[in-house]
């Protein structure tokens, strides 16, 4: 690789990680206002009385809704930049908003309780990673020849993005609000490996004029 190409992929990779960050920063604060919302609506039904199985479809409602906005703004980022490497369409962040609402949907019925919180971690970040990218694949697939490598390359990512808090909270290496700053830099290094990922697949690409939408 000559050293230009070389620089061309750092940039990519650098923009691809600061580019996730903001995404994701602002996809959570975006979501936690959702949340508040929900909040409000959540405490009027548990005073109202209803029964559990309302309050386990509400939860159920609740958690893919915010997840699904969290994905949404997390993938309209990855599209942004992506598009700087790839074709993409817009169902790219709108897959990855399924992608998000599946997860949040799942979490709502509880996730391992008869494992260790590093054991949960690990095959809760593996498989969401897997889930949101076998959905953003599905617009991958048609442009990148590699691209069945992504649901394996996301779901790598997100299990060492997700054990990383983990264990760092079983340790108390931090504390507190520093906890906050580790599940962030947890999230960054399943950025970073997804972005590694992309740079390896992302070689010739199949155009498509259908994809213009």
């Amino acid at each position: 690789m000559t050293q230009i190409g070389a620089n061309a992929e750092a940039r990519f990779w650098f923009k691809w990680v600061i580019g996730n960050a903001l995404a994701s920063a602002l996809g959570l604060f975006i979501a936690s206002q959702v949340a508040m919302v929900f909040y409000v609506l959540g405490f009027m039904i548990s005073g109202l009385g209803h029964s559990t199985a309302i309050q386990t479809v509400f939860s159920l409602v609740f958690l893919g809704i915010m997840f699904a906005v969290y994905g949404f703004f997390l993938g309209l980022g990855q599209w942004i930049i992506l598009n700087l490497r790839v074709p993409t369409t817009r169902y790219w962040f709108w897959l990855s908003s399924l992608g998000w609402g599946i997860i949040g949907c799942r979490s709502s019925v509880g996730i391992y309780p008869d494992l260790s919180a590093i054991a949960a971690a690990i095959l809760f970040g593996g498989s969401s990673g897997f889930i949101v990218g076998f959905t953003q694949w599905l617009v991958l697939r048609r442009m990148v020849t590699s691209a069945g490598w992504w649901p394996g390359i996301s779901a790598i990512g997100y299990t060492i993005g997700y054990a990383l808090p983990a264990w760092i909270n079983l340790h108390e290496i931090v504390v507190g609000d520093e906890l906050f700053l580790a599940i962030e830099l947890g999230q960054i290094i399943a950025i970073a490996i997804t972005g590694l990922g992309l740079l390896w697949m992302v070689k010739p690409l199949k155009s498509s004029p259908s994809l213009a939408a």
